[in-house]
């Protein structure tokens, strides 16, 4: 190999190097070009294997893109063996729908202190629960009665949060300290009131 020949290899390989591969890395060539992620296979009935992208199956034929292809192509479902989809994006999971209620729902709720209301009910949860309720800065001159009502208005709200009918109010203690926002000390339980199917 003589001198002018590298010169000319050495040229085309520049060419090629400075020219026309940063086409392909930046993007220029036109967008039929790009390539197609394959994750998916087909199987034909002539023992062929295409690495595709299926775009859509329906029950006469596959509309796919080949891998490297950008063109859309369309295979009778009587020529395909059988296809095998590949890895693809999981979606992003949709938040759970919440259901909306009232917002007097909590009045629904009966609140008792007698063990007998709540007979034959089905209770909610393991055991009694201990709850301190806060009820906030206007509640500094309100009076036990008031700040009592307010922690069982809290206690329904909670109730239909639970999905509960009933709540049993097994003690409730109201603390008041100068200078701090009155609390109440409340053990209860839940209950929901079971319809027996007949």
């Amino acid at each position: 190999m003589d001198t002018q020949d590298r010169r000319r290899g050495l040229v085309a390989f520049s060419v090629f190097f400075f020219v026309v591969a940063p086409c392909f890395a930046g993007g220029i060539l036109p967008a039929d070009t790009v390539k197609a992620p394959a994750p998916d296979r087909i199987y034909l009935v002539s023992d062929t294997t295409l690495r595709v992208l299926v775009v859509k199956e329906t029950s006469d034929s596959i509309r796919y893109i080949l891998e490297g292809d950008a063109v859309e192509r369309t295979v009778d479902r009587k020529q395909v063996r059988s296809v095998i989809k590949g890895a693809r994006p999981k979606p992003s999971p949709k938040p759970p729908k919440v259901q909306k209620m009232g917002e007097e729902a909590w009045r629904s709720v009966v609140v008792t202190r007698k063990e007998g209301d709540v007979k034959g009910m089905r209770a909610l949860g393991d055991k009694s629960v201990e709850v301190t309720l806060t009820l906030g800065q206007r509640g500094k001159r309100a009076k036990a009665s008031d700040i009592e009502k307010a922690a069982i208005i809290q206690l329904q709200q909670r109730a239909v949060e639970q999905k509960a009918t009933h709540i049993l109010i097994e003690s409730l203690e109201v603390m008041q300290a100068y200078g701090e926002p009155p609390s109440v000390k409340v053990k209860y339980r839940p209950y929901r009131k079971t319809v027996l199917s007949k």
